[in-house]
């Protein structure tokens, strides 16, 4: 699967990202490209499998079979009423009555229905998996910009509903529609043969006049639908953040507050429902009218020509028959429509989310870049997130192999955006970023940061145990590296306390876990990885001071020959770096060693005179 083919990255003006992407609607070329995606996981090009091939031939003749029985039904109940008013006639019509009974047998939910549904899960399969894949596939692209602006809980229902209305609108015009359509032309040619064509006639204007009542009203109700579905998103994302931040929610009693939100979703959407339920009303109208004077009037003509002798009770009968067996699928046409409204919308919004652009790509034919020594230079680097928000100014420094070099300064003066280019989760605006003479832009983002280890702030782990976090994006780690990796992060005794050990689930976002126990489990998998370049960000911000300063001495001897990269909150955790950057408002304000920049006493030596002034308050503060 490739979904880098549709999405194209426009360049930023101004040396700035393009802003708010997030919201911005692609090109009528980009959608084109993203419904190609869409369909292209329904009906594969190339050489599908057999399998699939033979489930969609099934589906079509099963379909033209109960298009012929549907004829024969009718058929054979006329002729069955017709031999039965016989007058004289003594001999029972059993054959007619067996026959009769087998085709209602293979079109009510018998053989037919069960053969067709048994075809059809093959394709619908492929289909699903397929669109889930691309789909994920095309978010997990996405950069570091896009995921933070995007609710988690409205992309996931996004692909929930744009997969299921996918699947639902295959099956809709597969099963529903399009026999239907089928139906009402082979009625209209049956009943003009069978009778005369001014009823063959007045049945087929009553069936599309009942079909136009539906299109007519079809544009207010994709509006209502739409605006629904935008309120179930926000309704959801609600929920969601509520029962993540649970925590939070408790320690500042703002339950009411989210109750009253989500309550406030819940009756937007119960307003534009009822605006829909109108819509359906006279929807239901329109058509109950539109059929009632179709049958009526194509009655009259029928019985009339009964009565007259020109046609027997058992045509009327055929006429009744068929007639129902046609308006049968119409009746519920209406539900159709409905559905696929909805499921238009659906399919739109995770078209949407597939066709939009793609800021941080690589470029046709990047080659995977292979990582030696880890000599890192970047150069004259500026980057803005919009026009109105520069974060780097002229950024130029150089980590040699072997070296630990520290980021220091207030917050929000740029360190994490550093670290997240040296990831190539952004390219920089103007400037570079290299490793081992190789820029950035120029190489696979995946073959990157396959040798980078990162130990970030917020701490990521998965629901599942410890031994798959640890693991995580370690290819074939056996379990004795993991042991050894998690015994140098001083988590491996905490470990075997657990009941099922390595075993143990570490709950949503690790929330069985402590923050410290969190944390060394990050360091475990970022020392089990062992990569020419290792980034700290803040990576014992949840230690006590005793574990901090062994596990500072753990990660220091394991840099060995690594490149290391540190985001430092407490500044003396970088006291034995290489180099020191001191970054304030984006911009580099000093650079040197510890003892250097503490004699030059600029910034460095303010923060570090502000910060063991912090240190000693907490100790004074109750003698």
């Amino acid at each position: 699967m490739n979904t880098a083919g549709i999405r194209n990255r426009k360049k930023a003006t101004n040396g700035t990202l393009p802003a708010d992407t997030t919201e911005s609607r692609a090109t009528l070329g980009g959608r084109r490209a993203a419904w190609r995606v869409v369909l292209g996981s329904v009906f594969p090009q190339g050489h599908p499998p057999t399998d699939l091939v033979m489930g969609a031939l099934g589906c079509l003749l099963i379909l033209s079979i109960e298009r012929v029985v549907s004829v024969m039904i009718p058929h054979y109940n006329k002729e069955l009423v017709d031999t039965l008013t016989v007058s004289g006639n003594k001999e029972s019509p059993w054959e007619l009555v067996v026959v009769v009974s087998t085709l209602q047998f293979l079109s009510s939910g018998g053989l037919l229905s069960y053969a067709k549904t048994t075809c059809w899960q093959k394709v619908s399969q492929y289909a699903s998996c397929n669109l889930q894949m691309n789909f994920l596939e095309c978010v997990l692209t996405q950069s570091y910009r896009w995921q933070v602006q995007k609710r988690t809980g409205e992309v996931s229902k996004v692909m929930q509903r744009g997969v299921e209305g996918i699947i639902d609108i295959g099956s809709q015009l597969i099963f529903n529609v399009i026999p239907a359509i089928v139906d009402v032309c082979v009625a209209a040619v049956v009943f003009v043969r069978a009778f005369d064509l001014c009823t063959g006639a007045v049945l087929l204007l009553s069936m599309l006049g009942y079909i136009s009542s539906l299109a007519v009203l079809g544009k207010h109700r994709r509006t209502h639908r739409r605006k629904i579905n935008e309120t179930r998103n926000e309704m959801n994302s609600v929920l969601t953040e509520a029962l993540i931040h649970f925590e939070v929610v408790q320690q500042n009693a703002a339950e009411d507050f989210e109750l009253e939100m989500y309550g406030k979703k819940i009756r937007e959407k119960h307003a534009t429902e009822r605006k829909l339920n109108k819509t359906l009303s006279a929807a239901q109208f329109c058509q109950s009218l539109s059929k009632n004077l179709g049958v009526m009037t194509g009655s009259l003509l029928c019985v009339n020509q009964v009565a007259k002798g020109e046609l027997t009770v058992g045509d009327y009968i055929f006429f009744l028959t068929y007639l129902n067996r046609v308006y049968q699928p119409l009746v519920t046409f209406s539900n159709y429509l409905r559905i696929f409204q909805q499921n238009l919308i659906d399919i739109e919004a995770m078209v949407d989310i597939l066709q939009e652009e793609v800021e941080v790509r690589d470029r046709p034919g990047a080659p995977d870049i292979n990582i030696h020594s880890g000599r890192i230079i970047v150069d004259d680097v500026t980057f803005s997130y919009t026009p109105e928000k520069q974060v780097l100014h002229n950024i130029s420094f150089v980590c040699d192999p072997g070296t630990t070099t520290a980021l220091v300064g207030p917050s929000g003066c740029g360190k994490s955006t550093l670290t997240r280019l040296l990831l190539r989760q952004y390219d920089p605006c103007s400037g570079s970023v290299s490793i081992d003479g190789e820029k950035l832009e120029d190489v696979t983002q995946r073959s990157l940061r396959k040798q980078i280890a990162v130990v970030p702030q917020d701490i990521g782990l998965f629901n599942q145990n410890i031994k798959y976090n640890i693991k995580y994006g370690v290819d074939g780690a056996d379990d004795d590296s993991m042991r050894e990796a998690a015994t140098r992060a001083q988590i491996h005794a905490r470990i075997a306390e657990f009941p099922d050990q390595y075993d143990s689930k570490v709950g949503e976002r690790g929330l069985k876990l402590s923050g410290g126990e969190k944390q060394r489990v990050v360091i475990a998998r970022a020392l089990l990885k062992d990569s020419p370049i290792l980034i700290l960000d803040e990576a014992t911000s949840s230690l006590d001071t005793l574990t901090e300063r062994s596990l500072q001495r753990v990660v220091n001897q394991s840099a060995g020959h690594k490149t290391l990269v540190t985001i430092a909150h407490r500044l003396s955790t970088s006291i034995h770096a290489d180099q020191i950057i001191v970054m304030k408002e984006g911009r580099i304000a000093e650079k040197g060693k510890h003892e250097d920049l503490l004699a030059e006493g600029g910034l460095y030596a303010a923060l570090w005179k502000n910060q063991a002034k912090a240190d000693v308050k907490p100790n004074c503060a109750h003698t």
